[in-house]
């Protein structure tokens, strides 16, 4: 039997209908399955340039099919990985792509993100992590702080309190401008009234 648009891989016809569900559920249910080719760039800089820019093009906050949402999120993903596959040893660019996929992989990225109440506390794992392995860093400090409480305020845990409360207290002097307005929202949601079961 030869291929075709209808029976694609020569099945007959009563295999066929009880194959197709099957091959339609293994191929939805996966995304990581995808591999993305990015180019390889100069410098840590110019990778870490493109994918922000990348993940800037795609304005996932309008795709509204959930499957087309996390495809375009992978992708995304993926391209961040990149910079810390290709510069392994940047100490710059490298930390701000791990951060990036982290903050991917925990569902900070998208209100829309479906992520497991585990998903999100093995990410809070990778930012403590993450921030031990660039103590000198301090925007990755701050960052890991402030998405811990992210984290934990989006599960309605209490120890969102006191990580905001942290990068309130850690960060509250540096010069830093992308630092301040963290420190600046750390400290509204500090503030916020919250009801904790």
């Amino acid at each position: 039997m030869l291929p075709s648009l209808r029976n694609p891989c020569g099945i007959r016809n009563r295999s066929w209908r009880l194959i197709l569900p099957v091959l339609v559920l293994a191929g939805c249910a996966h995304w990581r399955g995808v591999d993305v080719s990015v180019p390889l760039k100069n410098t840590a800089a110019e990778q870490y340039r493109y994918a922000t820019d990348y993940r800037d093009s795609k304005n996932l906050e309008l795709v509204t099919e959930q499957k087309k949402l996390n495809l375009g999120r992978e992708i995304i993903r993926q391209t961040f990985a990149k910079v810390y596959e290709y510069f392994p040893e940047d100490r710059i660019f490298a930390p701000l792509a791990k951060l990036d996929v982290i903050i991917i992989e925990a569902g900070l990225d998208t209100p829309r993100a479906k992520v497991s109440k585990h998903e999100r506390l093995k990410a809070v794992g990778r930012l403590e992590n993450l921030a031990s392995q660039y103590p000198e860093y301090e925007y990755v400090q701050a960052m890991c702080l402030f998405e811990q409480g992210q984290i934990y305020k989006l599960l309605g845990d209490r120890r969102a309190m006191g990580l905001f409360d942290d990068v309130r207290k850690e960060f509250s002097k540096s010069k830093d401008k992308k630092i301040q307005s963290i420190v600046e929202i750390a400290n509204r949601y500090y503030n916020e009234v919250h009801v904790y079961e």
